[in-house]
């Protein structure tokens, strides 16, 4: 092997151990965001309508921004987090604590008898939570690719590279110098 060969195949393995102990030691803190939309059709006065999902927090978390409106700023919407029967009004969750669990979200319009016409059946919100513990302005949210995984597909690839380096080296040096070899 070729002096240059082995720099590269040593610099393959050197960025790709770095890559994959960072991966292993990346913490799975981070900024999340639960969105709230919601589309409850056609609502006529005096009915009343509800929608309820589960939302599976993994990790005690602290909710950092919590919000639920419909867009046109109507009246009727209420939004609910519920643990068992313990429940808060979503836009009353900002530096909430929450224990890891499987919450409902219960959503409900309650068109008012006397209305004319229909109630907007729309609302938008979120919720933006970051592990208990974790102050919310040192990180992000997370948007997509890391760092991390980065480097480890980049070490990878030049680790794969110097493989193919020392099997192509190996093969050229098998076969023989001459015809005469051969016999």
């Amino acid at each position: 092997m070729t002096a240059a060969r082995a720099r590269l195949v040593a610099l393959a393995a050197v960025v790709g151990a770095t890559a994959a102990m960072g991966i292993a030691g990346a913490s799975p803190a981070s900024a999340r965001t639960v969105p709230l939309t919601y589309d409850l059709g056609v609502v006529l006065p005096g009915q009343t309508r509800s929608i309820e999902r589960t939302i599976d927090i993994p990790r005690d978390a602290t909710v950092v921004a919590a919000q639920f409106a419909d867009s046109a700023g109507g009246t009727g919407w209420d939004a609910q987090l519920c643990l068992d029967d313990d429940c808060s009004a979503v836009n009353d969750l900002t530096d909430a604590a929450l224990a890891a669990g499987k919450y409902r979200l219960v959503v409900t319009l309650a068109m008012p008898a006397d209305a004319t016409g229909v109630l907007r059946t729309s609302a938008a919100g979120s919720l933006t939570l970051v592990d208990a513990g974790v102050d919310a302005n040192a990180i992000l949210p997370a948007t997509g690719g890391t760092i991390p995984l980065a480097a480890g597909l980049v070490g990878g690839a030049l680790a794969a590279g110097g493989m193919l380096l020392l099997l192509a080296g190996g093969r050229r040096r098998r076969r023989p110098a001459s015809a005469e070899a051969r016999s």
